[in-house]
């Protein structure tokens, strides 16, 4: 399947489609999820964003740079227990606008780093009005789908864990098939179901509901060795928009996947964020980059939608291992870089229009042609190979990041003609307000 936009798109020799518009490409992306994590970085130790730190002493609570589910490098919550026995991390979120005939899905990741299991785990909710258990009917005014030791949790493992809330006025009696407890070696299959708490069942709303609230602890805890991290909470709007179990167990929220291959082999580094349908680069060492696909000789052609949003090198697309980009906001020019489509040169302007940029050509035969907009700009040689890889946000490596946003990459391992990348250009620009 193509991108997101794509019937009128040529499919001959794409060989890679990076969309962070399209869930295929990035569960962010159409994401539905009340809540993200996007405020969350390392060294934190207390409230953040919609997450009010739940604890007693004022240090149980800390981001810390971790391994996430898929064992890529994130940022996660890990709760520091005083050994008090009262609250030991976690959070209670803001208040959440909800619809009260519409059905939710909450969710955690968690796992228990310790060796030791003292106290409880929470994943519960809330709401101006009380939820109701859908089994009995009765209102739960401190609802949780869980509340169990952490010695229930195996050390290192992570776990999905979900909970439902369905619309009020519902007179369905049971519970959601997927609530209960995942992990990515089980896939969508449970490994178990949670204990319900004090609700006996998934909820339902009630009859003024306006908000709702995600609430996940660690509490209880008598010793100060016990830890537990969380993971890429959410509150899903589920109306058939929402990633499947399947989808959320599948990869990283911040990994992109190439729709062509059905490869994870772009993958977003730090706690960066697709949101809004686009990916968001940064300076400070936000960026993504290919893996596998070595462009380096013969035709290939490259089309991606970028801008520079105000600071670093501004280059948002470019390679990995040469001299190579399509297009960067400089102080000075470089004319040994193929810059005929660059945003601006030596004009000392932060120029952070929306543009769609593409080189076609032949690494071998060093020819190149150069578009901006779907018009040619450029047609010379580039004076070194085409890239290895393509990094989004900066250039070799980690080095001269930028700020700057991307919504798509299309890679093609042949030369497009002009006439198909001005097609390219008529079928996406409405994309980014082009």
């Amino acid at each position: 399947m193509g991108v997101h936009s794509g019937p009128k798109i040529p499919t001959n020799g794409l060989i890679a489609s990076y969309d962070a518009i399209n869930r295929k490409s990035v569960i962010d992306a159409v994401s539905t999820s009340l809540i993200d994590t996007s405020a969350w970085a390392a060294a934190q130790t207390s409230s953040v964003g919609v997450y009010s730190a739940n604890q007693t002493t004022g240090t149980e609570n800390a981001r810390v740079s971790d391994t996430d589910p898929w064992g890529n490098i994130s940022v996660v919550w890990e709760t520091r227990a005083s050994g008090d026995g009262n609250a030991d991390g976690g959070w209670d979120t803001s208040t959440l606008t909800i619809d009260k005939t519409k059905l939710y899905r909450f969710s955690v990741w968690v796992r228990r780093t310790s060796s030791t299991s003292g106290g409880t785990f929470y994943l519960g909710t809330g709401s101006n009005d009380s939820v109701y258990s859908t089994t009995d009917g009765t209102a739960k005014g401190n609802p949780y789908w869980e509340c169990v030791t952490t010695s229930a949790l195996t050390q290192n493992q992570w776990y999905l864990v979900c909970g439902h809330i369905y619309p009020y006025g519902t007179t369905y009696t049971g519970n959601h098939p997927d609530t209960g407890y995942f992990t990515v070696a089980g896939g969508p299959v449970k490994v178990s179901n949670v204990g319900f708490c004090n609700i006996v069942s998934d909820l339902k709303w009630g009859a003024s509901a306006t908000w709702g609230q995600h609430r996940c602890y660690h509490y209880y805890c008598g010793d100060s060795t016990t830890k537990l991290q969380f993971a890429y909470p959410r509150v899903d709007l589920c109306d058939g928009n929402q990633p499947s179990i399947a989808e959320l167990l599948s990869s990283a929220p911040r990994q992109i996947k190439n729709i062509v291959s059905g490869n994870y082999n772009a993958v977003v580094n730090a706690q960066n964020a697709v949101y809004s349908g686009v990916l968001h680069t940064s300076s400070t060492g936000v960026y993504a980059q290919t893996s596998g696909l070595n462009l380096s000789s013969g035709a290939h052609t490259i089309i991606g939608a970028s801008r520079y949003a105000g600071a670093g090198r501004g280059r948002i697309i470019s390679s990995v291992n040469t001299n190579w980009l399509l297009g960067h906001w400089s102080s000075t020019t470089e004319n040994y870089y193929a810059e005929g489509w660059v945003s601006s040169v030596s004009s000392g302007t932060n120029d952070t229009a929306w543009r769609i940029l593409a080189a076609s050509g032949d690494s071998v035969a060093d020819s190149w042609q150069k578009y901006v907009n779907g018009a040619l700009v450029d047609s010379n040689s580039n004076g070194s190979a085409g890239p290895n890889e393509i990094q989004l946000g900066g250039y070799a490596g980690s080095a001269e990041l930028s700020d700057g946003e991307v919504a798509f990459l299309l890679v093609y391992n042949r030369v497009l003609s002009a006439e198909e990348v001005h097609q390219v250009y008529i079928a996406l620009r409405s994309r980014i307000g082009i």
